[in-house]
């Protein structure tokens, strides 16, 4: 955890059935 209290998570399975603020796509350059 850094110091601001967030966190990042690796997850793998289906990302639709996370209870999320949100998910961020790393291949869209565009995000």
């Amino acid at each position: 955890m850094n110091e601001t209290g967030q966190r990042i998570r690796i997850h793998t399975g289906d990302i639709t059935k996370l209870a999320v603020d949100a998910i961020v796509n790393a291949a869209n350059s565009s995000l």
